[in-house]
C-alpha cells in the first residue's frame, strides 16, 4: 500500500501542523524544528524523507515524513529502525493521512505514528491518542427502549421474515433506520442478539429460539401503556370493549360490578 504526498505539505508548514497538534493534544509546550542532517544515516533515506526534531515530555524524539510515496508498512518498519540505531530519539513517523490497514500494520509492528488532527500513537511513551471516539455500547440494561421492543416482537410474531438490516427493518416499523441501529445496541447489550457487521450494512443475529427469547426478554419489557383512565357509561362508546369484571359478568355467572 502506498501513500502520496504533496511536497508543499512538508517543510515549516508542516512543522507548525505537528507543533499546534502536539501542544493541543498533550497540552504541552512542544517545539518541532526541522533538521537538515541526521549523522550516520544511509543516503537513501536521507532523499526518501524529511526529518525534524521536538522534545515530548522530556524525551527527545525524531520525526521521519515521507517527501512522496511511503513505504510498505514492513519497509517503513525497518526504515524507522535504521533511523533509531543512528539517533538516541524515539523515532515517530509523520504523516497527514493514513489508511485504517496501513494504521493497524503499523501498530502491529510497534512503530511509532502521528497524524495531525487523527491519532498519536507512540508506545514508547504509553501514548495512543485519537481524535474520534465510537459512542459506548449502552450496558446494563434495566428496560428495553420503545425501538429496541419493536425490533424484538418483529422478529418474534413474523417467523417468516428475515429483515435483519437497520434500513429493512425501519422501513416495515416505521421508524428512522437510526432508531432501529440504536435499538441493536440495546438488544447486544441485553444479551438477547448480536449486532454486527457485514460490508457497509450492519444486522442482527437473535441468541435463541422465539419462546427462549421471550422468556429472556420479560424482566425488560415495559407496558405500552402511558396511563389508564376511568371511564363511565351504559354502554361503551365508540365501540369500545368491556374490560375487567364487566367483561366476565357477561361472559360468565359473575355479578356485573356497580360501574361498568
Amino acid at each position: 500500500m502506498m501513500l502520496k504526498h504533496d511536497h508543499q505539505l512538508f517543510g515549516d508548514a508542516f512543522a507548525e501542523v505537528l507543533e499546534r497538534y502536539l501542544e493541543r493534544t498533550l497540552l504541552e509546550n512542544v517545539k518541532v524544528r526541522e533538521i537538515d542532517k541526521v549523522i550516520s544515516l544511509p543516503i537513501f533515506l536521507e532523499q526518501a524523507y524529511v526529518f525534524f526534531e521536538a522534545r515530548i515530555f522530556g524525551a527527545r524524539c525524531v520525526l521521519i515524513a515521507a517527501r512522496e510515496n511511503a513505504a510498505t508498512p514492513s519497509n517503513l518498519a525497518k526504515h524507522v529502525s535504521l533511523v533509531q540505531s543512528a539517533v538516541d530519539a524515539i523515532v515517530i513517523f509523520a504523516t497527514p493521512s493514513l489508511s485504517a490497514h496501513y494504521r493497524s500494520r503499523l501498530i502491529d509492528r510497534g512503530v511509532s505514528f502521528v497524524v495531525p488532527g487523527n491519532q498519536l500513537y507512540i508506545p514508547d511513551l504509553a501514548m495512543d491518542l485519537r481524535e474520534s471516539f465510537r459512542a459506548p455500547k449502552p450496558r446494563n440494561v434495566e428496560r428495553l427502549s420503545p425501538a429496541a421492543q419493536a425490533v424484538l416482537f418483529h422478529h418474534v410474531l413474523r417467523p417468516g421474515e428475515f429483515a435483519t438490516t437497520p434500513s429493512a427493518i425501519a422501513k416495515q416499523l416505521r421508524y428512522a433506520p437510526m432508531s432501529v441501529g440504536r435499538a441493536f445496541d440495546v438488544l447486544d447489550a441485553a444479551g438477547l442478539a448480536k449486532a454486527i457487521k457485514r460490508g457497509k450494512e450492519r444486522q442482527i443475529r437473535f441468541s435463541a429460539d422465539r419462546r427462549e427469547l421471550m422468556e429472556a426478554a420479560r424482566p425488560l419489557l415495559r407496558s405500552p401503556a402511558r396511563s389508564f383512565k376511568h371511564v363511565c357509561g351504559t354502554c361503551p362508546p365508540f365501540g369500545m370493549k368491556l374490560a375487567g369484571e364487566s367483561a366476565l359478568a357477561k361472559l360468565t355467572d359473575l355479578n356485573p360490578p356497580r360501574t361498568e
